[in-house]
């Protein structure tokens, strides 16, 4: 079957049963894009999904609905976003909580110059009761921080919930960190069994979303196909 991205529709908000009807449209949005990957059960948001879902318009009235940032912040947090920032944001509106009587938001907290220099390639974060670690070790630049008003169970949720638009594209030079536990791969469906195995792994089939598979390594016979290819790519695992 395809692997299709669904177009998100223009609709009119409902008379607000919340305090944020913004926010809980994108987190609607964000659900209705995400696919699961059937080898571990955990959903992940297609790299070709972010920006349908963060649009400019979506990103304007999302800080305006917020409040507390004055208008004349809105374009350059706006700029920051659409430049390198989608997954960032994405993630603080999952975070926040659009329930009836528990609403709170963090997506004003990208107002405070902590966040300045966070972008979408300072994730994934490792995180603590009480902050954020980001940057690598070996290379000596490891960073930390706790954003202001921060409670443990916000910590908790980003660390979670970052993990699902982390799903990494195959081909790129673009690093990504596979920690078992953690990362989801972009697999639609894996064989059951090795496909073959050595001394030391074993090697099964995937078939990988293919918003996540640079399309420089996909034969041009199968661009005509290209949502429905089963690319016979193998992973191993020692």
């Amino acid at each position: 079957m395809p692997s299709e991205v669904h177009a998100v529709p223009l609709v009119t908000l409902p008379e607000a049963s919340s305090k944020y009807p913004v926010l809980a449209k994108l987190k609607e949005d964000i659900k209705v894009q995400l696919k699961r990957n059937e080898d571990d059960k955990k959903k992940f948001l297609p790299a070709n999904a972010v920006n349908m879902v963060v649009t400019e318009d979506a990103v304007l009235s999302a800080f305006r609905e917020v409040g507390i940032i004055e208008e004349m912040e809105l374009d350059r947090l706006t700029k920051s976003i659409l430049k390198g920032r989608q997954r960032l944001f994405l993630v603080l509106v999952q975070i926040s909580s659009t329930d009836i009587g528990r609403e709170h938001e963090k997506l004003s907290s990208l107002r405070y110059g902590e966040w300045n220099e966070i972008n979408d390639s300072s994730l994934p974060f490792s995180v603590s009761e009480d902050h954020f670690a980001f940057g690598d070790t070996d290379l000596g630049n490891l960073q930390e921080f706790k954003p202001k008003g921060w409670i443990d169970n916000d910590f908790r949720l980003f660390s979670l919930l970052q993990w699902q638009v982390l799903a990494p594209v195959f081909g790129t030079k673009d690093k990504f960190f596979h920690q078992l536990t953690d990362h989801i791969l972009p697999y639609l469906k894996v064989s059951e069994g090795p496909k073959s195995s050595g001394f030391f792994s074993e090697v099964r089939q995937a078939e990988i979303h293919v918003a996540h598979i640079d399309p420089r390594h996909i034969p041009k016979t199968s661009m005509v196909r290209l949502s429905s290819v089963v690319l016979g790519r193998t992973f191993a695992e020692p």
